[in-house]
């Protein structure tokens, strides 16, 4: 493909979609290539956690393991070294 400057052209962007997705918002988690962590709410602790991430729209990141539906994650992802 090749553009050229002044020319209209479209562009289609495909994404995927998981339907059933266990997600999480962007902001909590530190990482995105394949692992992150997220910070874990347990009873009054907040405990660091890693998991196994998918796709992600820049919104939201799939987590494919790590974390159960019953769990909550803070909104904001843990600092490194906390």
């Amino acid at each position: 493909v090749r553009a050229l400057a002044g020319v209209p052209g479209r562009v289609a962007i495909r994404s995927q979609l998981v339907a059933g997705a266990l997600v999480v918002p962007r902001s909590a988690v530190r990482g995105l290539v394949d692992t992150g962590v997220v910070g874990l709410q347990q009873g009054n602790q907040i405990v660091q956690r890693t998991v196994k991430l998918g796709v992600t729209d820049g919104a939201v990141v799939q987590v494919i393991d790590g974390l159960s539906l019953d769990q909550q994650v803070t909104r904001d992802a843990p600092e490194v070294g906390s």
